[in-house]
């Protein structure tokens, strides 16, 4: 495991027609772990979810997502130095897509939290444009009730 605040450097190394791009570099954020909700546990979406993760202090935010087919994609920014929050009551809401006729729509599905911080590193000037980031994330699947 290689320690945050590490700086990784990446060359590009081209044939003789192309530019080579040898110093595209990013330091690696602290490391997240999840450690609440509870992976298989059933949350209602009428009562806040408790979320809760293990990291050092940071100065980076962080980013909450929740992603399942019975829902709406959502997401939260966490300031720096946070180490808990809540998805609060209502913010999961039941998917909007028309339903396949003749189908009832789940109202109950398995729903991915995931919690993300990044950092933005240098990209070499060869390239043209783009970026280069690392990230740290860690994942609990849930069940996810009306």
């Amino acid at each position: 495991m290689v320690d945050a605040g590490t700086e990784i450097t990446f060359n590009l190394t081209r044939g003789k027609d192309d530019d080579s791009a040898p110093r595209s570099t990013v330091k690696l954020p602290e490391r997240v772990r999840l450690t609440a909700p509870l992976a298989g546990t059933t949350y209602s979406r009428r009562a806040t979810i408790p979320v809760r993760f293990d990291s050092r202090p940071s100065e980076q935010l962080s980013i909450l997502t929740w992603a399942g087919e019975c829902i709406q994609t959502g997401s939260l920014e966490l300031e720096p130095g946070r180490t808990s929050a809540g998805i609060p009551a209502g913010s999961i809401r039941p998917s909007t897509e028309t339903p396949t006729p003749g189908v009832k729509p789940a109202t109950t599905c398995p729903v991915d939290v995931t919690l993300t911080r990044r950092t933005e590193g240098t990209l070499d000037e060869a390239f043209k444009g783009g970026h280069i980031t690392a990230e740290s994330q860690s994942v609990r699947r849930i069940t996810s009730a009306p």
